[in-house]
């Protein structure tokens, strides 16, 4: 059976579908606020002055934590020149890109100076960008996949799976690249340097009429969705864990770094009531070990690096959750006409969020 999109509303198929340009364009240097000087596309290196005193270090900065999450504020913010889907920090913290469906614009995250930005033609369409900040993957017609280097312009491998994808997305750590089959329920694996198969995975199996399969934050694990099923599968072993249904869509979904939470969001029946919700799994034995109540639908879910904070994107708002005593403890409006997506840095101190209102808003411990 074929599957033609991504089973979720249109803004997560927007997000699922996300690609850069093998071509990118001259860069262009978005306002910021509050305003300030032109910043430099390029990376600026001061000489030295001799005999010039040693500058002052910098106090360590402050992770973002249950036990200070009330004090989380807006440290820096940057209009952006698209519609932003969803954000990628690089895996040393130095960048982060903000993707869109023809669209990314890489900063550098201390002071959001734009390194490059790339625009699509028509025919291509973004598929994901990777942690190592500078390589993204792209497709033509959903049939082959090219993955570029934005800095330099080449394309540095070519993945022609034999078969038309429906979606494609990085390893955490950018070293592989995960297809998924359009012809049957498969999800191909390939080295992301030489564009090598390195294996298939199999096992999932829905009556839906579209899937996906993402890597999990743990690198080890695929996570499997369609419409409102959604399963976690061992690479290596391809060892399938429970089938996890829900009474509606999902509409969000991650997987903890040790691959043994597993957090969803999709609406529910509570005491007779339509509710929004963010449900916490055991993926391997599918039991269900709580069920949070949402204001209104979540459209984006992101664990912190420790595990230990969930932020949720619900509505304008954005929501953090102390994932031990399943408790929310933070809540703020962070963008008019709804927030796309929130991603915690490297380093759990910073908590980057996109919107409708075009804003990037960098979100720090004071």
């Amino acid at each position: 059976m074929q599957k033609s999109s991504i089973p979720l509303t249109t803004i997560v198929i927007l997000i699922l579908l996300a690609a850069c340009n093998r071509a990118p364009l001259p860069s262009a240097t978005p306002t910021l606020e509050p305003s300030s000087p032109p910043a430099p596309t390029a990376v600026m290196l001061t000489p030295t002055a001799t005999n010039a005193p040693s500058p002052t270090a910098e106090p360590a900065p402050k992770l973002i934590a249950p036990a200070n999450a009330e004090k989380l504020n807006i440290s820096k913010s940057l209009e952006l020149p698209f519609d932003p889907a969803g954000i990628v920090w690089s895996s040393d913290g130095s960048t982060l890109a903000i993707t869109a469906y023809k669209d990314l614009l890489l900063l550098n995250a201390a002071d959001l100076s734009v390194i490059k930005q790339v625009t699509l033609p028509e025919d291509e369409s973004l598929l994901d960008f990777s942690s190592d900040g500078h390589s993204l993957a792209t497709t033509l017609h959903f049939q082959t996949v090219n993955i570029t280097d934005i800095l330099t312009g080449q394309i540095t491998a070519t993945i022609s799976p034999g078969v038309q994808i429906v979606a494609a997305s990085f390893s955490p750590d950018g070293s592989q690249l995960v297809a998924a089959s359009a012809e049957e329920w498969a999800a191909l694996i390939y080295d992301t340097a030489s564009g090598k198969l390195l294996n298939k995975v199999t096992g999932f199996e829905t009556a839906a009429p579209v899937y996906n399969a993402r890597f999990g934050a743990d690198g080890l694990s695929l996570v499997w969705t369609a419409r409102g099923s959604i399963q976690v599968e061992q690479v290596a072993s391809q060892q399938l864990g429970a089938h996890i249904g829900h009474e509606d869509f999902i509409t969000a979904y991650q997987l903890d770094h040790t691959g043994s939470l597993l957090v969803t969001a999709a609406g529910g029946t509570v005491n007779g009531e339509y509710t929004p919700l963010v449900y916490f799994w055991d993926p391997g034995s599918g039991e269900k070990l709580a069920e949070l109540a949402q204001p209104l639908p979540a459209f984006n879910l992101s664990l912190s690096p420790d595990d230990a904070l969930l932020a949720v994107c619900a509505g304008d708002d954005l929501l953090l959750w102390d994932v031990a005593s399943r408790s929310q403890i933070f809540s703020a409006p962070a963008h008019a006409d709804g927030i796309w997506d929130a991603r915690f840095s490297p380093k759990g101190d910073t908590l980057a969020t996109v919107g409708a209102d075009r804003m990037l808003r960098l979100w720090t411990v004071k």
